[in-house]
């Protein structure tokens, strides 16, 4: 029997241009704060606007809600694995190079790198990549990992993923972050982020899960609100929220809401985009 194509969401993919936009507006801002004092909502001296919690959630989700059907199937851990690789490595790997030839060519831009810091940042096992903006990746492709595990034994693959999530948790709420750089980056909470994408789109697309317009409607604006306040809480200080580790957890849960609200939107009436800002 022929599995269902899943349908495209296309307000997912606007969300994503989203993102997109609010982490290079924080970069931005990052250096008209360190050259200027110019901050803008805090995200200048926060360091975070939730753009790259809200593309964390997206990927998760997106990756979830177009292979939840290949669950168990034989032969597709590979193929998934194999595509992801493929279509990011590559153009990583150019990237980074072409950094290196600019820092050849002109050492004064930037520090030079040993070998074995090269070699780390080739495989995304460095704290602090060369390409500084591709820590994220780091997080992105153990993700991949753990879902490829999903796809290859299902079984084996969610108890995995309750194990790991169940860790994260406990050491996140005890305070507890090691030293060790590898155990560090396993147990950031930028992973908890991108499977809490994951599970909604599994809560979405569950046969016993009625969406509707409303439920859409009232998600979203429940995401957009959230932003609104953490925003306008970094510039006026009403609650006291850690910078590091509680505030790109609130990113990311205000995330949950938008994707899923957008999500459901997108499934229930199958929403009319405008080229343009689909492109975009």
């Amino acid at each position: 029997m022929t599995k269902p194509k899943s349908q495209q969401p296309h307000l997912i993919h606007l969300l994503r241009a989203v993102a997109i936009l609010f982490v290079m507006l924080g970069h931005l801002n990052g250096l008209l704060y360190k050259r200027y004092a110019q901050d803008w909502f805090g995200m200048g001296e926060g360091g975070r606007t939730g753009g790259v919690d809200m593309f964390f959630v997206i990927s998760g989700f997106m990756i979830a809600y177009l292979y939840r059907h290949k669950i168990g199937e034989r032969g597709q851990a590979g193929i998934f694995l194999q595509k992801r690789i493929t279509r990011i490595i590559p153009f990583y790997w150019l990237t980074t190079f072409g950094v290196l030839s600019i820092l050849l060519i002109f050492p004064y831009f930037g520090e030079q790198f040993s070998l074995a810091y090269l070699i780390k940042s080739m495989f995304l096992l460095a704290d602090d990549p060369i390409l500084t903006v591709a820590w994220s990746l780091t997080h992105i492709f153990f993700f991949y990992f753990i879902f490829t595990l999903l796809l290859f034994k299902p079984t084996l693959g969610r108890l995995t993923i309750a194990a790991y999530l169940t860790c994260i948790i406990t050491f996140y709420f005890i305070d507890f972050y090691p030293e060790n750089m590898l155990a560090a980056t396993l147990l950031n909470v930028s992973n908890l982020i991108i499977w809490l994408g994951a599970f909604v789109a599994f809560a979405l697309t569950a046969s016993r899960v009625k969406i509707n317009t409303i439920i859409g409607a009232t998600l979203t604006a429940i995401g957009i609100a959230a932003f609104l306040f953490i925003w306008s809480n970094n510039t006026y200080q009403f609650l006291t929220i850690e910078q590091g580790t509680i505030r790109p957890l609130l990113y990311g849960i205000s995330s949950c809401f938008l994707v899923g609200g957008l999500a459901s939107l997108d499934l229930s009436q199958k929403p009319r985009v405008n080229k343009l800002l689909d492109y975009i």
